[in-house]
């Protein structure tokens, strides 16, 4: 057969080898800007691939031919060594399979042999056993031969005799001593796979033949495969408990029950699959109350510092927002009254730089006067009354850039005011109120009730979600008590929620 095949490749075409190297040629190509910058002429290339041939190189022989042939094409010398070294070539690598075939038999040669010789060993064995009489022991002899050999009719006709003398010896009395009917029931047992009768009766045989070795031994196995028999059964009660508690969402009493599952059983795959699905459960419900934490961190810090910005506490609201930019650096609310927080800090020390240079004029105090409380008024919410202080700044100092700034702040937010985005503009009913309130003459002690009354109805619209009615009462809060805290801090927090919304939509 070997020779056969070498003879097929001396008699290759010259059209096959050249196929074969150009694809070899192929699978190594080499740019055409390489080429430019390694310039060679057709004799190195030549002298190249003869010291390559001559190396046992084949490969390397046949490109380097070929590029010779490739600068001149009327190179005979590298024509014929190209055709030589392509022989060689395919000649080397069919050794080389040659050698891989013959390393292959020799092995599948080495695992027949032993193949054959485990079949042997287990088949002699069973015979020894059987007849000492030891069936327990010959038919697990005779079984590991058939595992090997299914079809080994050697075994299979000393399983049939084993099954037959026990029988006779069950069924129709054919025994010599009490202690070889014992042993014949407790097989026939085994063979079912009724581990503790099989035990049962192979300890009144002990009794009566304590001697007996063969029945110690299989007691022991039978046991074991009782143990083994027990747990399985046991981890698929514990299986079945633990997919319930999967399937109810409770995930780790799932894992508990999956984990007791594995150690009555290590191979229950099933189990082992529930307990990676339930862990991937529990990490993403952990990640999950994770986030949900840090949520409530960033708007409960949020609005903390909106209180404290409220009255007037900015450095504590800094750092409050702070601390919300370092979980959510995205947070717009957050961003925005930081800026106001520091305008507000910078406009306070340049006033109190003011003061340091000398005594304000009369005029300069009613400016301040005006200003301050058209940020109180815009603070509360009350945009209109807040335009109407800064326009009396203007009138005093045009050129007052704080003034100008928030007037148009103020008209933006009557403007998002008007597109019912989240403030209402309940001047004229709040002052129409008031007026009639102011009529009726409202004595102090009634103010004060109306006050406490109009704050609380804001709390309770506050927490069944109307924003609007809120708005409306603590504003009224307000105008009958413009140094109420509590209103003022609350229009506040509410307009800075109302924003909040806002951006979230």
């Amino acid at each position: 057969m070997f020779r056969r095949s070498r003879f097929h490749i001396q008699g290759l075409s010259y059209k096959i080898l050249f196929l074969a190297f150009f694809l070899l040629l192929a699978l190594s190509y080499i740019p055409w800007e390489n080429l430019l910058a390694e310039t060679m002429s057709s004799e190195k290339y030549f002298k190249q691939g003869l010291a390559d041939y001559e190396a046992g190189e084949y490969r390397s022989a046949m490109e380097n031919f070929s590029e010779a042939l490739f600068l001149d094409p009327n190179s005979k010398p590298a024509k014929d060594y190209l055709e030589k070294a392509g022989r060689k070539f395919l000649e080397k690598v069919e050794a080389k399979r040659e050698s891989e075939r013959k390393e292959i038999l020799k092995r599948a040669k080495t695992v027949i042999a032993e193949r054959k010789k485990k079949i042997k060993e287990s088949y002699d064995k069973g015979r020894r056993h059987y007849k000492r009489s030891e069936f327990l022991k010959a038919g697990e002899a005779f079984n590991a031969a058939l595992e090997i050999e299914p079809e080994h009719k050697e075994a299979k006709k000393y399983l049939e005799l084993i099954a037959k003398r026990l029988e006779k010896i069950v069924n129709k009395g054919e025994f010599k001593t009490v202690a070889e009917l014992y042993y014949a029931q407790g097989t026939v047992f085994y063979i079912k796979g009724e581990w503790g009768k099989s035990i049962s009766q192979w300890e009144n045989a002990l009794k009566i033949d304590p001697s007996n070795k063969e029945i110690s031994e299989f007691i022991k196995i039978a046991r074991k495969r009782r143990q083994e028999e027990e747990a399985f059964e046991k981890a698929e009660v514990l299986y079945r408990d633990g997919l319930a508690y999967y399937n109810k969402g409770k995930i780790n009493e799932a894992i508990k029950q999956m984990e007791e599952v594995i150690k009555f059983n290590p191979q229950h795959r099933k189990a082992r699959e529930l307990i990676a699905r339930a862990r991937e459960k529990v990490a993403a419900i952990k990640k999950e109350e994770k986030e949900r934490k840090l949520r409530e961190t960033v708007e409960k810090r949020y609005f903390r510092g909106i209180d404290y910005y409220a009255e007037g506490q900015f450095n504590k609201a800094i750092k409050e927002w702070k601390g919300v930019l370092k979980i959510d650096p995205t947070h717009r609310g957050a961003k925005d009254y930081l800026k106001k927080a520091r305008d507000k800090i910078a406009r306070v020390n340049s006033r109190e730089r003011g003061r340091k240079g000398g005594a304000r004029s009369a005029k300069e105090e009613k400016i301040e006067v005006y200003y301050r409380q058209g940020i109180n008024y815009y603070l509360a919410g009350g945009f209109k009354e807040a335009i109407r202080q800064w326009e009396e700044v203007l009138k005093m100092e045009p050129s007052h850039n704080g003034a100008r700034g928030y007037i148009a702040k103020a008209k933006e937010r009557l403007k998002i005011s008007g597109e019912g985005i989240g403030y209402s503009d309940y001047e004229e009913e709040i002052e129409e109120y008031v007026k009639e309130l102011e009529k009726t003459g409202t004595t102090g002690e009634e103010k004060e009730e109306l006050v406490t009354m109009h704050y609380q109805d804001g709390l309770v619209a506050y927490a069944h979600g109307d924003l609007s009615q809120a708005m409306k009462e603590w504003r009224i809060v307000l105008k009958l008590d413009p140094e109420h805290k509590k209103a003022r801090r609350a229009i506040i927090k509410l307009q800075a929620e109302m924003e909040h919304r806002r951006g979230k939509k």
